[in-house]
């Protein structure tokens, strides 16, 4: 089954979710900001995706330019 971790505010995300609502198919909304990942759950979900932890990052919101941006993170 498809899941969405989807985010109300986000225009990309809000876009995602009508295509998925038009695609007919059977999908999971996580509200994500509502119920966070656990550790283990964004663990599994970096090895599904194939991608490193930082691919998640929205690199573009202010907490992560104020607190994290030149921040060696490993």
């Amino acid at each position: 089954m498809i899941k969405i971790y989807h985010n109300n505010r986000c225009s990309k995300s809000r876009c995602g979710l009508e295509i998925l609502e038009k695609s007919g198919k059977d999908f999971e909304v996580v509200k994500y900001l509502d119920n966070a990942p656990t550790v283990k759950e964004l663990k599994d979900l970096i090895k599904l995706l194939n991608i490193k932890p930082i691919a998640l990052v929205r690199k573009n919101e202010a907490i992560w330019k104020d607190n994290f941006k030149n921040k060696d993170l490993h």
